[in-house]
């Protein structure tokens, strides 16, 4: 049986803007490679662990202080990485 999650965008990246898409949706954990299909993905390598929020800024050097002063990025501790690199790597 596979998962499937319907939901509502609020917002639509501008990489998809021409496509047309429905705000409605449904995700997934299925990966269909056919047109009419929009694949989101998160890159398993690009997942990495934060320090400080400092940490972050060096990836956003665009962010106004204002920006970094209202935002709240949570928090993805080494522990949290580790843990989330045994769970999809199955080890």
């Amino acid at each position: 049986m596979m998962l499937t999650t319907r939901v509502r965008l609020d917002r639509i990246a501008s990489s998809t803007k021409n496509a047309n898409l429905s705000r409605d949706v449904v995700l997934s954990e299925q990966i269909i490679a056919a047109e009419g299909y929009v694949l989101a993905v998160r890159i398993l390598d690009d997942k990495s662990s934060y320090n400080t929020v400092e940490d972050l800024y060096e990836l956003m050097p665009d962010l106004t202080d204002e920006e970094k002063r209202i935002s709240d990025f949570g928090t993805y501790s080494e522990d949290q990485f580790f843990d989330d690199m045994a769970r999809v790597t199955q080890h």
